[in-house]
């Protein structure tokens, strides 16, 4: 689908700038539209927020095989049970196939990168 187009708004229930890194406010332009659509659409699905704590980096030194550079990742703040349970359940009927839950259930990572192995899920 390519790279966001800033004078194209497309989206629903987020802001374009919430996908960006720390480091460079304008670095949601370099997500993958498609992927950001179909997180949108997840959204709707959830029927709750989505806060996202982590969407493109401009660089990654924690993992050098980050999906987070290449804009198809995002990490999304989770506040309890049921809200993990609707955010996980929305991500996979919206056909996402890679998802990490971090270790102390505060954090979920959905990503959609196809150099990398699908159907998985695992913990962080």
């Amino acid at each position: 689908m390519g790279k966001i187009k800033a004078s194209k708004p497309f989206l629903r229930w987020f802001k374009l700038q919430e996908f960006a890194c720390k480091d460079d406010p304008f670095s949601y332009r370099e997500m993958e539209e498609g992927f950001i659509k179909r997180l949108d659409f997840a959204r709707e699905i959830a029927n709750c927020p989505f806060i996202i704590v982590k969407g493109h980096e401009t660089k990654n030194r924690d993992n050098m095989y980050s999906s987070h550079p290449k804009g198809v990742a995002v990490n999304i703040k989770v506040k309890n049970r049921k809200q993990r349970y609707n955010i996980i359940e929305s991500l996979l009927k919206a056909r996402f196939n890679r998802i990490g839950l971090k270790k102390d259930g505060s954090e979920i990572h959905v990503d959609f990168d196809e150099d990398l192995s699908s159907d998985q899920f695992w913990m962080f």
